[in-house]
């Protein structure tokens, strides 16, 4: 807890990260701003990402040249969150909506992710599997040992 002097008032600032139930409260009720990312905020045990696992990876373009690969249901609610605010609409309200309720339970994991790749269509960033690039295949002459 921090105390704020404005002038001759005092008033008390909370640092302490948002839970999860209030981070969904606010944005329900549509008083939700940018917040500390959830995967910041809570720890998550390896049984419990593993039943949050998409069934095929997503891949968005985040910059110029850079794909993210989305493989959970986590990796599509830090990617909402990070979603810069003045580019936020209801389509990503409505994506990062279906998100929490799959977490909760209350959607598939399967609807988040098509709701994350339905978003990511409509912004135009959804990118296809990447392929093997050609610099990565071994070249076919030589069996690329070095002789003594």
């Amino acid at each position: 807890m921090v105390m704020a002097h404005l002038g001759r008032v005092a008033t008390k600032i909370d640092h302490r990260p948002l839970e999860l139930a209030e981070k969904r409260q606010q944005i329900n009720t549509g008083r939700w701003s940018a917040a500390p990312s959830l995967l910041n905020t809570v720890v998550f045990s390896e049984a419990e990402m593993n039943s949050k696992m998409f069934a095929r990876p997503v891949y968005l373009k985040e910059k110029k040249d850079l794909i993210r690969e989305i493989t959970n249901l986590y990796d599509a609610i830090d990617f909402l969150e990070g979603w810069p605010e003045r580019d936020r609409d209801i389509v990503h309200d409505a994506t990062l909506k279906t998100c929490y309720m799959a977490h909760d339970g209350h959607k598939p994991i399967q609807v988040a992710r098509d709701a994350i790749r339905a978003f990511g269509k409509k912004k135009g960033i959804l990118v296809k599997a990447p392929a093997v690039l050609p610099w990565m295949i071994k070249p076919s002459s030589g069996s690329g040992r070095v002789s003594a």
